[in-house]
């Protein structure tokens, strides 16, 4: 209570300097309320229940910023915006419904708090109901049955219950009107005939039904299962608010809780809590009826993001790997079935996973946001994308995370820069229009890089690599040269200079990021090599690999500064020929796939250490290391752990029989590990 107390004296007087330029501004604050929780949207059957005061928190927020506030309530954000001349500048309402409004009404909307219930959770779920005569007993009782699911938007009574249904095994018939009202959808299914095998979906804030409301009698119904949580009342700050306003608003919200008037006005436990992404666990009250929210206590070994291509620096390394490989069966921590299969890389951060795909008519990309800690859906992004390529027309960029935005390519060439919590794009741009460049056979493969707020990505012989303000997408620089291949580019800083690394279609280039010129490039010995893999850089050296050309070594000081482009390898291996995958760099050891796992000493000339003889490792492979193990992922859908020691094979397991090859990069974050197999994407935790 007294570290609340003075976090809101601060507050009140940080926010004292604000209040000039608000005052000044005679236009009010719009707060639109979707919450089907307060008291103009629900129905007052229950007493004290669903009856939440928001001229309360008007008041709290008026007195924070010194500015009016207008409070419009509506169960469609696209209603209000009628009502409010198109303002929102605060929206407060179930996460999922807001989400898929804001997109529908084309609104760039930020979360930033969730409301917590009484029980101090900012989570709800789905009750499947029957009628209370109806024979069964559990979901598997249900197979066959007609379900009365609730809209699209509504999670917790669409998706979130189909994902029940699947993971329970049975067949449904969801041929039936979709329920706006949980109560609409209850009493429809009481008035159907009573030889009429039916179930209903609805929210779990709706429970007193049950106990009858309206036109349903207590008893009537009766709960066979619920569906996973979901998050529940959530504000939301629209995007272009001055940084300063926005703080205050958030600072408003989550200093609310210190007024017990507020929390009774409000029906909440704890008040506003900030957005993580994730439902909070039940608080427990204190003596004075106070509340403190403890942090989860962090207990992984690895780091907790995974945010770009091959991670955190763009190498494949980690700084721990478990000593054996997980239980397929017992440390699966969750699988989501997509439409499609994968070829791009999975990034992580922040709890969200990001995977690539395609829509189920394969007409449009998708990138797909995932919990990590258990695989909830979050939000997608979707547009239509034509397009024929070799190996299907899914994405082969992997996603790179920085802050609260994850930056997208397509195959054909969009890139978008979408919220990392709310998937809402904050600018997308079609680069093979704008820069008039076709698609090449595989497409657009180049991975995302990020630096210094620019977005650098290579794209084809017109235009081969180009530079985009990361907060707009506009245009820095587009760079003319050579023609581009179908690698990643890498960064690193030397002498004060941001450099670009990367391969194209004739060799090797090094380029200023600030402009693009070239500062070295060097044409293969031998042509003909796809220039799949990416660069890699450790203090002193490059490293370029081929189907044709090997492993080459080259020294970054005497490319840069030296010998130029007359400088020959310092070292070379043309035994080892990978094609398309990017090796990893331990200490001297050099980890490359090729018939095998081959370890190339990097300080002796490339000479080979030892090789691990396997046939389930052949031209490609993904490989993520730490100092002491290695694990490998592999087109035949293997897990191999390698021990970097003696070159020793310490597990294996395989993860299909007959699926597709696995191409896509796995990413590890938080002691899991998050693959594609085939159309699925499954976590494991590592131990």
């Amino acid at each position: 209570m007294i570290k609340r107390a003075i976090v809101a004296g601060f507050v009140i007087a940080a926010l004292s300097t604000l209040h000039v330029r608000w005052c000044s501004a005679a236009e009010p604050m719009v707060m639109v309320v979707m919450d089907p929780l307060s008291k103009p949207l629900s129905c007052d059957c229950v007493r004290g229940y669903a009856q939440r005061d928001y001229a309360v928190l008007a008041a709290k927020l008026e007195q924070a910023t010194g500015r009016d506030v207008r409070v419009v309530w509506h169960q469609s954000l696209a209603e209000a915006l009628k009502e409010t001349d198109g303002k929102a500048d605060l929206v407060i309402g179930k996460y999922s419904v807001v989400v898929a409004d804001a997109k529908s009404t084309k609104r760039r909307l930020s979360p930033v708090a969730q409301l917590t219930g009484k029980d101090g959770t900012t989570n709800q779920h789905g009750l499947i109901v029957v009628r209370s005569a109806d024979s069964a007993i559990d979901l598997k009782s249900l197979d066959g049955y007609k379900i009365l699911f609730g809209p699209i938007e509504a999670e917790e009574k669409s998706t979130a219950a189909e994902r029940a249904f699947q993971h329970a095994g049975i067949q449904y018939d969801d041929t039936a009107e979709r329920f706006g009202a949980c109560s609409e959808a209850a009493t429809a299914m009481l008035k159907m005939p009573q030889d009429q095998k039916v179930a209903a979906v609805i929210s779990s804030y709706a429970e007193p039904l049950l106990k009858g409301c309206g036109s349903i009698r207590e008893g009537e119904l009766r709960v066979v299962g619920k569906t996973e949580n979901v998050p529940f009342v959530t504000a939301f700050l629209r995007n272009d608010l001055p940084q300063d306003v926005s703080e205050s608003i958030q600072i408003a919200l989550l200093t609310a809780g210190t007024d017990r008037e507020f929390l009774k006005s409000m029906e909440t436990l704890a008040g506003f809590v900030p957005w993580t992404g994730k439902p909070t666990k039940n608080v427990e009250k204190e003596s004075d009826n106070k509340t403190e929210i403890a942090p989860e206590k962090d207990n992984s070994r690895t780091g907790a993001s995974w945010p770009q291509f091959r991670g955190p620096k763009r190498d494949g390394r980690i700084d721990w790997l478990p000593e054996r490989l997980p239980d397929l069966k017992d440390d699966l921590v969750w699988s989501r079935s997509m439409p499609s299969v994968g070829l791009g890389g999975i990034a992580i951060d922040d709890g969200v996973v990001i995977i690539s795909g395609r829509d189920a008519s394969d007409t449009s990309d998708t990138f797909t946001a995932f919990s990590l800690s258990d695989g909830r859906p979050m939000w997608q992004d979707a547009y239509p994308s034509a397009g024929s390529f070799d190996y299907g027309n899914t994405p082969r960029a992997t996603p790179a995370i920085v802050g609260s935005v994850v930056y997208t390519l397509g195959t054909a060439g969009v890139m978008s820069a979408l919220d990392l919590h709310s998937g809402m794009p904050r600018w997308r741009v079609d680069l093979a229009k704008r820069f008039n460049e076709p698609p090449m056979t595989w497409g657009f493969c180049s991975s995302p890089l990020v630096v210094d707020e620019t977005v650098y990505v290579q794209l084809g012989s017109k235009t081969p690599l180009v530079a985009l303000n990361a907060s707009d997408g506009e245009t820095r620089w587009a760079g003319p040269g050579r023609p581009a291949g179908y690698s990643s580019l890498v960064s690193t800083q030397k002498r004060g200079f941001t450099l670009l690394v990367g391969t194209d279609r004739l060799g090797y280039f090094i380029r200023f990021a600030r402009d693009g010129r070239y500062v070295w490039f060097r044409n293969r010995p031998i042509s003909g090599d796809f220039a799949v893999p990416a660069p890699l850089i450790d203090e002193k050296t490059l490293f370029f690999t081929g189907e044709n050309n090997g492993v080459e070594a080259y020294d970054l000081d005497k490319a840069m500064f030296g010998d130029g482009f007359n400088l020959a390898p310092s070292a070379t291996n043309d035994r080892v020929l990978p094609d398309s995958h990017t090796p990893v760099l331990v200490g001297d050891q050099l980890l490359v796939a090729y018939a095998g796992l081959q370890c190339l000493d990097a300080a002796n000339g490339m000479a080979e250490k030892w090789t691990v003889a396997t046939d389930q490792i052949t031209a490609y492979a993904s490989i993520i290391a730490s100092e002491q193990r290695a694990l490998v992922t592999t087109e035949d859908s293997q897990l191999i752990l390698v021990d970097l020691a003696e070159g020793n094979i310490l597990e294996t397991a395989s993860l299909a029989d007959d699926a597709p090859p696995l191409l896509s990069h796995p990413a590890i974050a938080n002691d899991h590990l998050v693959l594609r197999v085939g159309n699925d994407v499954r976590c494991y935790r590592l131990q």
